[in-house]
């Protein structure tokens, strides 16, 4: 499709032809090809090893892939692209190979240096992908049209990103202050409804306090929050976010109610502060009602 690309590692040893039109097969033409740069990546660790940084050579060459002879594919026309070879030097049991493919023009070493770092982002992107699906339940939606999933995307792709780029600041830089990534609306209000005895959290004592809202426990045998967990937390911390956006400088009552024990208790917040004020009665009227959120 016109401007779109794509960039993918090769599995399968594809029929191709060379810009010389000389025929053969992409992997073995991959591996025939000279170093022309290199480039250093890092590899994240894996199965309890740590990461690592891996020097590779890189190389690359323009190729069209045959479509294949059977199969309902044997229609389709035939695919121009780039072919780029990344491999450690060094042979040893563990030697990193990529194989890859992409639409968009390689013309030059930098190019070539740039699809490489695309490919190295695939597990951040996967991640993104499973807030979508997991977090924010993109797949629950029951929408009926094209146009109506590019507009929830839209919609729901800001979130995600939030989000990861949250989590992985957290994870990051722990101890920098959350006041620096998120306004300070955002952090009173957390900091009022978890009844949290510090006023200035880091990074990570929001993250983890965003958990607790969502209903994580964090137990030494829970290990790390999933994304439903955060989205639990994130939704809530929303709506109480544009409650107390919506309200007049005043007071207003939040209603929590306990379901379990039947039990009800309404709580008195001053928005500029947001400090929570313990009430047995809760005095709210028709015209305060608008200021009522549901926890």
């Amino acid at each position: 499709m016109k401007n779109r690309h794509c960039l993918m590692r090769i599995c399968q040893d594809r029929v191709i032809t060379t810009a010389l039109g000389e025929r053969g097969r992409l992997k073995s033409f991959a591996r025939s090809l000279s170093p022309m740069t290199a480039q250093n990546i890092v590899l994240r660790g894996r199965n309890g090893q740590p990461k690592r940084t891996v020097g590779l050579q890189v190389a690359w060459e323009q190729v069209t892939i045959s479509p294949p002879k059977r199969g309902p594919e044997r229609t389709q026309e035939p695919i121009t692209g780039w072919c780029i070879h990344c491999w450690e030097p060094e042979v040893k049991a563990s030697q990193l190979e990529w194989i890859l493919l992409t639409t968009v023009p390689v013309t030059d070493a930098a190019s070539a240096r740039k699809q490489v770092h695309w490919y190295t982002l695939r597990w951040v992107i996967e991640e993104s992908h499973k807030c979508l699906k997991t977090g924010c339940g993109i797949e629950k939606r029951q929408l009926t049209t094209a146009l109506g999933w590019q507009r929830l995307l839209g919609f729901l792709a800001v979130v995600a990103v939030r989000l990861l780029q949250l989590r992985t600041l957290s994870r990051h830089h722990p101890d920098a202050a959350a006041s620096e990534f998120l306004p300070p609306e955002m952090l009173r209000v957390l900091v009022a409804r978890l009844s949290l005895p510090q006023s200035e959290l880091t990074l990570n004592e929001f993250w983890r306090a965003l958990t607790r809202l969502g209903g994580f426990i964090g137990r030494r045998s829970d290990g790390e929050p999933g994304w439903q967990t955060l989205w639990r937390g994130w939704q809530p911390l929303q709506d109480l976010c544009w409650g107390a956006a919506s309200v007049a400088p005043g007071q207003m009552w939040v209603m929590t109610r306990l379901k379990r024990r039947g039990l009800s208790t309404s709580i008195l917040v001053d928005p500029p502060a947001l400090k929570y004020q313990s009430s047995t009665t809760p005095a709210i009227n028709s015209s305060s009602s608008a200021a009522i959120s549901s926890v």
